[in-house]
């Protein structure tokens, strides 16, 4: 039995996100600013065509929710406004993944925070720590407690001030 073509649009957009991430991350020392703007921008600009294609075509599909949070993290790394609201839709999805709800949870409180609503943003750093963060790697454990722990700081330093 083949894939659906939601499917393979999901697959598509998440392997040209990784591509751009392995490349990035294993060359970024090598490549100069604009290379990596334009780099960035075309493998942004269709991994988004493709997510976009599956939550305009496909509103039944089991892949729509991924698509979704997919969308709305690349928002979110490339600063767009909407990411703010699609990660939002996320959390009401009853069918998001313990990483969807817990980074959208992470991006919004960032989000807030740089807009100074601290209010609203003390709501997010709570909702993320329910969920279990790495396992395994001690530092990695630490590294997301102290995010988490940062983030409320920062909450509530904004709220004093």
């Amino acid at each position: 039995m083949g894939q659906n073509k939601d499917q393979i649009l999901l697959e598509k957009a998440l392997a040209l996100t990784e591509t751009y991430n392995l490349v990035y991350n294993e060359y970024y020392d090598k490549l100069n600013e604009e290379t990596t703007k334009i780099f960035e921008d075309a493998f942004t600009k269709r991994a988004l065509e493709y997510l976009n294609e599956i939550i305009s075509d496909y509103p039944d599909s089991k892949f729509y929710t991924n698509a979704l949070f997919s969308k709305a993290e690349l928002e979110y790394m490339s600063n767009d406004k909407n990411a703010k609201s699609n990660l939002q839709k996320v959390l009401l999805r009853s069918d998001a993944n313990k990483r969807e709800l817990s980074y959208s949870n992470l991006y919004l409180a960032q989000i807030f925070i740089a807009e100074k609503d601290y209010k609203s943003a003390l709501n997010y750093p709570e909702k993320h720590a329910q969920f279990p963060g790495p396992t395994g790697c001690g530092n990695a454990i630490e590294t997301h407690w102290k995010r988490i722990e940062n983030l409320r700081k920062k909450c509530i330093e904004g709220l004093k001030n």
